[in-house]
């Protein structure tokens, strides 16, 4: 048996600090994308097992944006391994696309919309305009209104730059406010459609 000397070990309450500052962000993304209150805590649970076992042996300069790549790199997991996943795309019809992790990503985004913008009708043509933009614009999408990430946190998350973040939000914005499916809702391409 082997054993480790107190200078390669993570101590107890570095791990309580860590856990107790980043547990909320780390719910605020998983929650909304797994219905299954018993399947979110096992992918909550994953997230912090691999964040603790990366963390005994690799320095992580930004953990919040580092526990939201590991938790989403585990619901992708888990969609993926759902046999409720085959259900899901069986529902989808208006996505766009037979990925029900993507189907969901759109669901929240359009769940973002404040609440004065109830009309149905807003929310479909919403919904049609975000299919037309690339996996990796909604993605940007998503983490910063839906999960509230940071362009920094984020740029973490994908693995690319805060520059390359800010191109993508604009890219996506901008397209959103040409998008024929938003027109005649005067959509200007603000940012505060989900501020």
């Amino acid at each position: 048996m082997t054993s480790t000397s107190p200078e390669e070990q993570l101590p107890e309450q570095v791990f309580r600090e860590l856990f107790h500052a980043h547990a909320p962000t780390v719910r605020r993304y998983i929650h909304p994308r797994i219905d299954d209150v018993e399947e979110r805590g096992e992918v909550f649970q994953q997230v912090w097992l691999r964040f603790f076992a990366y963390m005994q042996k690799n320095p992580v300069d930004n953990v919040g944006g580092f526990l939201v790549a590991l938790a989403m790199r585990r619901v992708k997991d888990w969609y993926g391994r759902s046999v409720k996943c085959e259900k899901a795309s069986d529902a989808i019809g208006t996505s766009g696309t037979g990925d029900p992790l993507v189907h969901r990503e759109n669901e929240l985004l359009i769940r973002q919309l404040p609440r004065g913008t109830g009309d149905v009708e807003l929310r479909l043509d919403l919904a049609k305009a975000l299919c037309e933009l690339t996996p990796e614009d909604r993605l940007v999408l998503s983490l910063t209104y839906v999960d509230r990430l940071t362009n920094r946190e984020v740029g973490v998350v994908l693995g690319v730059s805060q520059q390359c973040v800010n191109q993508r939000l604009h890219r996506a914005l901008g397209q959103l406010r040409v998008s024929e499916h938003l027109k005649n809702y005067g959509y200007d391409g603000n940012r505060e459609v989900w501020e």
